[in-house]
């Protein structure tokens, strides 16, 4: 489950804030079970179209900061 919170959003610039929840599944012979995960981005960026870069800055699993650059395929023109 996640939700994702666009407050500003220009042709290519987009700031905005996240939650998502989730189930981690640990198998093992011994020692299995279910473990709920929980992560926010409490202030997030995006900078770009096709090719975008971003930066996050929130908590939970994914850690309290995060860069990274990604490609969209389907862009709208």
């Amino acid at each position: 489950l996640d939700a994702r919170f666009s407050w500003l959003r220009r042709e290519k610039v987009e700031l905005y804030s996240s939650f998502a929840l989730g189930i981690l599944a640990h198998i093992e012979r011994a020692n299995s079970g279910f473990v709920p995960m929980a992560d926010a981005a409490l202030i997030g960026i995006n900078v770009g179209r096709s090719v975008y870069g971003f930066a996050e800055i929130g908590g939970g699993i994914g850690g309290s900061v995060r860069v990274g650059i990604g490609y969209r395929v389907n862009t709208k023109k």
